[in-house]
């Protein structure tokens, strides 16, 4: 929420001055710890990252118990909680990991995946400028998304 949008909702409101340079310390410490897990690290922000951990060995292979553990650790050494999507994409991964935050994981398995992306039977329109007008089915739109 940007703060200016804040102080009209809470004109009460304290905003306190940040401290970026720490905050780029622990990010980079976290960023550090990925790599104990991964040399596929593709930060989007100071802190959003996609790890892929498909050729991880740790925790047995297992994606979501590398997410757990890497949330643990993250909690211990730097006393910050950890938001996270476990998802076959990065696509997913990034809505997933908004569920239920903070402090959340949300995983999404190959099996669940057509009903999460595909909610009950509908059409999508999807309109194109003003003249053009394609329509989408369920069925299309997930397989875009896979």
């Amino acid at each position: 929420m940007a703060s200016a949008y804040a102080c009209k909702l809470c004109p009460d409101l304290i905003i306190l001055k940040p401290h970026f340079d720490r905050y780029k310390t622990v990010s980079r410490d976290i960023h550090r710890a990925f790599a104990d897990y991964t040399d596929i690290i593709e930060p989007m922000s100071l802190n959003e990252v996609y790890l892929d951990v498909s050729d991880c060995q740790k925790c047995h292979g297992n994606a979501t118990l590398i997410v757990r553990e890497i949330r643990v650790k993250v909690k211990e050494t730097n006393q910050i909680t950890v938001s996270a999507g476990v998802a076959p994409n990065k696509f997913l991964a990034k809505i997933t990991s908004g569920w239920n935050k903070p402090n959340s994981l949300c995983i999404l398995t190959p099996d669940p995946i057509d009903h999460f992306v595909r909610p009950p039977p509908a059409l999508y329109k999807l309109t194109l400028y003003r003249e053009a007008t394609t329509i989408l089915t369920q069925g299309c739109l997930s397989k875009e998304l896979l």
